[in-house]
């Protein structure tokens, strides 16, 4: 696959997600290609301008990554400027939309991307403690079975 929809939790979540791949994707800064909303929108000129830079070899990385960041602000104009190169992979590059609304993208583009949700971690606050967790899991792992049932209800 070559191309990507980074979406759930949040912004600082969906950037380190794709910060993540470019680590794991060996991809330095020279060989990534990054577009963002001016205005709440991104038209079709800004796509027509940046596509072309995918099909240059990248410089010092193993692939060239171009980085659509809000991605469903994409104009329609825009995103089907952007199906071609979806459809046409060019050589060495991957394509990663991130965006908190997958679904206002075009179907021909969801159907062309693996979409990868990301979950929100819960914070301390809001979640449980590990050590509860794992107090939790040595009461069931020692109860019996109809002692677990109602563990597991409550």
């Amino acid at each position: 696959m070559h191309a990507y929809i980074i979406t759930g939790s949040d912004e600082k979540g969906r950037t380190d997600h794709i910060n993540s791949l470019l680590l794991n994707w060996h991809v330095s800064g020279h060989d990534i290609v990054t577009l963002m909303p001016i205005d709440n929108a991104i038209g079709i000129d800004a796509v027509r301008s940046i596509v072309p830079q995918l099909s240059f070899k990248p410089r010092s990385s193993p692939l060239s990554v171009l980085v659509v960041r809000g991605a469903h602000q994409l104009s329609e104009e825009a995103q089907q400027a952007l199906l071609k190169t979806l459809e046409e992979p060019v050589g060495e590059s991957r394509i990663l939309l991130e965006t908190q609304e997958p679904f206002a993208l075009l179907p021909t583009i969801l159907s062309r991307c693996l979409i990868v949700k990301i979950s929100s971690a819960p914070t301390k606050q809001e979640g449980i403690s590990e050590f509860q967790c794992i107090d939790t899991l040595k009461l069931l792992a020692d109860a019996s079975p109809g002692n677990r049932l109602k563990k597991i209800d409550e």
